[in-house]
């Protein structure tokens, strides 16, 4: 199994059921390369959960997507290979027990898994030419992740919402109870 390096990056939150992780990569030059998304893993190594590897060869030149689950390779497929200067959008999603790799919005390998796998970190990996990723962005169904740069308006309101004060002697130390 191939170790990799400081360049994994993996989400700091836990993804619970259905989510998709997409990644935008520019291939550089005519050169190999890989990149690797991946669901459900153990938040420390990225041979557990599924994996979908987008390789790409020069010499002959052709591309390959593998699905993999934990260590076991699940799906494969050949694709045209990637061409230098042109922008690809790859997501590996699972619904359910069903994971797809998409290209482009393409599907490009689908697996569906009677025991799904637990974990809950998503990561990806990138090297030679297909790095860096760009736009690498984590969605699910149950998750809502803000970062306080807008007011998170789809949250609703219910029983009754008033400005307290903690300390009647310390009336800065007010917050919104409900």
């Amino acid at each position: 199994d191939p170790t990799y390096g400081k360049e994994t990056a993996y989400h700091r939150l836990d993804f619970y059921s259905d989510h998709r992780l997409a990644a935008t990569i520019i291939p550089r030059i005519s050169k190999a390369g890989k990149l690797l998304l991946c669901l459900n893993s153990s938040g420390r190594d990225l041979t557990s959960g599924y994996r979908a590897v987008i390789e790409h060869v020069s010499n002959p030149a052709k591309s390959t997507c593998t699905l993999y689950r934990d260590t076991k390779q699940v799906a494969t497929k050949t694709l045209e290979p990637l061409e230098t200067g042109t922008e690809y959008t790859v997501r590996l999603s699972r619904v359910g027990n069903t994971l797809q790799v998409a290209l482009d919005g393409e599907p490009v390998v689908r697996y569906t898994d009677p025991k799904p796998l637990t974990g809950l970190r998503p990561a990806y990996y990138a090297e030679g030419n297909l790095t860096p990723v760009r736009k690498a962005l984590v969605t699910g169904g149950n998750m809502l992740d803000y970062l306080f740069a807008d007011a998170p308006t789809d949250w609703t309101n219910e029983g009754i919402w008033q400005p307290t004060t903690r300390w009647s002697c310390a009336p800065n130390w007010s917050f919104l109870a409900g």
